[in-house]
Order: structure tokens, then sequence, then C-alpha cells
């Protein structure tokens, strides 16, 4: 393959790079050759290589993920309090802690419950996503029939889309135990929720995750009703259809007096100016001037306003809505998100903290309430190795149970801006962290 001077030497036939176990290796060859003096066919040799490795580094990152929560387990068993194994691993990783929640468990399960899927990833005959679907197939299941239905659908993975697994699955996991596919079911309707992502270029995706029943008649409905409408003329596309039809049976979206309030952090010259700073949807993120000015129009909203200078909130304004205390508003609209440096949970749904706690003296005034919302406020108050401190130029400072320490530098230009800089220690700080309040800046 390399000659004696280390070049790679030519082949009378290509060779399959897919057809190998993945490995370090095989990626350091992939890379001596360029793209361009491949065929097409040698091309997607090459997707299908690094696919299979990028499913051998998933199993190493899962195995290293279950260790690593299962030496917290320790630590916080003899503690008797909890590891908090998702947040440290959400700051270490800069994701949101509920994704680094998902990532832990997903890695713990694999490697207790569905070995043989874990071994198959190492391999690259499985891929993560094809894991999560065995996962959440066998969930209520016993572990042994678990891994009877991981065992009958396990070897042939690889040749199947994660669809096609999932029906495979959940026909094997019916076969074993009827009776707890009932229940699984009945126990995944407990979990229905709707939620909210943000999107580029002003849009955003809500997602519903519903008895599939309910899920596919609603849809069933919106379609019907999107092709009548096709049909008698309308112009918009069947996905734009859908999508409005959704909105106006819902509520109407922002032209509907009766919706929610929804706050805007909006520079004092904003709506007049296309040069100012653009505005920005709490929950959301900066939005385009057009947006802006179609969300103030309706009335239905709750300005923020900004100094053009400096970005800080000047003043928190009102409309037809009865507004909350002056006091909540103005320390949400300053923090518009959790303190914690990962979370990004709306202020408007955080509890509003003591950093100095009321119990120890700390007044309830703007200089020493922030936003955290209830999972960090856990953290922060009942949680053993966490800290957290507000210095005097405005930084936040977080220490973790492991030791590191994570400092967020808001942008004074940009709020919903976060740099995260960390320092690490193999130890956690000898002595205790000041409280929170000997740090804090000077009363307004």
């Amino acid at each position: 393959m390399f000659d004696t001077s280390g070049h790679v030497a030519e082949l009378d036939e290509p060779i399959a790079w897919a057809g190998f176990e993945p490995g370090g290796w095989i990626l350091d060859l992939l890379c001596v050759e360029p793209l361009a003096s491949l065929d097409d066919d040698g091309v997607l040799d090459r997707i299908e290589a690094l696919e299979r490795i990028r499913s051998l580094l998933d199993a190493e990152q899962s195995v290293a993920l279950a260790d690593f929560a299962r030496r917290r387990a320790r630590v916080s068993h003899a503690d008797r309090c909890g590891a908090d194994v998702g947040d440290e691993v959400a700051l270490a990783l800069r994701i949101a802690p509920r994704t680094a929640d998902r990532r832990v468990d997903v890695a713990v399960q694999l490697t207790e419950r569905l070995p043989a899927t874990l071994s198959a990833m190492g391999r690259g005959r499985a891929t993560l996503s094809k894991a999560r679907v065995l996962l959440e197939e066998t969930d209520q299941l016993s572990a042994a029939d678990a891994a009877a239905v991981e065992s009958a659908v396990i070897e042939g993975a690889a040749d199947m889309t994660p669809g096609q697994l999932r029906r495979r699955a959940a026909r094997a996991a019916i076969r074993i135990d009827a009776e707890a596919a009932a229940r699984r079911r009945k126990q995944a309707e407990t979990g229905r929720a709707v939620w909210v992502e943000p999107d580029a270029c002003g849009m955003a995706t809500l997602g519903a995750s519903l008895c599939a029943a309910d899920a596919v008649g609603i849809y069933e409905l919106l379609d019907r009703s999107a092709r009548a409408a096709r049909t008698a003329g309308d112009q918009r596309t069947l996905d734009q259809l859908r999508a409005d039809l959704l909105v106006q049976a819902i509520g109407g979206g922002v032209v509907r007096a009766s919706r929610p309030l929804v706050q805007i952090v909006l520079p004092a010259d904003a709506v007049t100016d296309d040069a100012a700073p653009p505005a920005e949807l709490v929950g959301y993120g900066p939005i385009d001037h057009d947006l802006a000015r179609e969300i103030v129009a309706t009335g239905a909203w709750q300005r923020l306003l900004t100094d053009p200078a400096t970005g800080t909130i000047t003043d928190v304004g009102r409309t037809r809505y009865r507004p909350p205390a002056a006091l909540a508003d103005l320390v949400r609209a300053r923090g518009r998100a959790c303190a914690f440096p990962t979370c990004q949970q709306p202020a408007a749904r955080c509890d509003l903290d003591h950093r100095r706690p009321w119990s120890a003296g700390g007044a309830t005034n703007a200089q020493n309430l922030w936003p955290l919302c209830g999972r960090h406020h856990s953290v922060k108050d009942g949680s053993a190795g966490w800290s957290c401190a507000l210095r005097r130029d405005g930084a936040i400072t977080w220490t973790t149970p492991v030791g590191r320490v994570y400092t967020i530098h808001r942008d004074s230009d940009d709020d919903a801006i976060v740099r995260v800089t960390t320092a690490e220690s193999t130890q956690p700080p000898e002595h205790p962290p000041k409280r929170p309040s000997e740090d804090l800046p000077p009363p307004f």
C-alpha cells in the first residue's frame, strides 16, 4: 500500500474501505487520497466507511459516558446526594443539559441492557440512531425479553433503515409479551408533550409527542383540508397550507389579541431605523426588523427597551396585558435566560432565585435576584460540590463537583451571546467558595 518512500503506491484495484472493520487507521488512510482522484463509486465507499467510523466513535463515547456516570454515582451514593452527571457533561460538551441527560441515559442503557447493540456499533454494523430505536422499543421489557428482541433483530440492523428496524423490533416485542407492549404504550402516553425549537431566518419548529392515533388524525385532518383548499384554487403549497391551517386552528398566530404574551428586547430605535441592532424575540433569539414591526403592530407584546450603545435593559414597557411585578419584569428582562452556562430556558419560565439565600439574610431586590430554571435552582441550592458566584465584572462563575470552573461572559451588545471559558482542575477546591453575595456589584 505504501512504497519505500512513504507515498501511497498505485493499486491494480481500488480498496473497498467500507468493508473493513472501522478504526482510526482507516481514517488516516482515507485522508491520504484526495476525493478528486476517486470515481463516484469510490466517493460513496468513503462515505460508507466514514459512517462506520462514526458508529465506532459513538460506541466509544457511550462507554466513556456510562463509566463517568457510574463514577459520579459512587460519589453521590457516599454523599447521599445527586451526581448531576448531565449538567457536568453539558458544560464539558457545550450542549443543553437535557441533551446531555439523554446522551448519558442512552449510554448507560446501552452498556447495561443492549451490549450486543453496543458491540455492533463498535463494528460499524449499527448507528447510534438505530441503537436509540432499540432502546425505545425495549424500554419497558425485562432484561431477558429486551435481550431476546435485540437478538432477533440486531444482525440485520445494518441493512435496515431506523424506521424498518423500529417496526421489526416492535413486532418482536409484541410477540414476546403483548401485555408489556400495552403497558409500554400507556406509560409512553404519560410523556406526551409540546415544545418549540428555534430555527434560522425567523422560523421555529413546533413539535409534539402525542398518542399515535391522535397525531395521525390531526395530520390527516390538516392534509385533507389543505388538499381541498388547493383544489379550490389556493396557490399555497400543501406544506404551507397545513402549517397555516394549524396556526389558524390553534389561535390565529400573532394577529390574535388573545394569544399569550410575547416579549421583545427592542433597541430604542429599531422600529424606525433599519441600521439599528436587531430586536430579540425572548425564547427564540434575534429577529429581522420587519418581523419585529409586525409583532409590534399587533399590540400583543411587551417591549424591553435597551440602550443602543450597551444593550442594557433600560425600561420594561407594557401594553394591554396585566404586567407581573415590576421587579420580576426587570430581573427576567435583564437575565433573559437561566444563569447556568449551557441552559437556554427563557427567563420567563425560570424561578427568581436569591443569589444570597433569603434564610441567610439575602434581600429581595434587583441586585440579589437572577433567573434560574427549576433544575439549576436545585443544583445551586441542593447539590453537593456545585457552587456559583456573580463577579464584579458581571461574569457568572460555576464550579462543578469534578472541580472544573466555568465562567460566563455575556457580551454587552448582545446578551443572547454567551462565551464560556474553562479553567480545569483535577481536584475540587480545597476551600468552600465565597458566598455569591460577596462578589455582588454595588447597588444601582
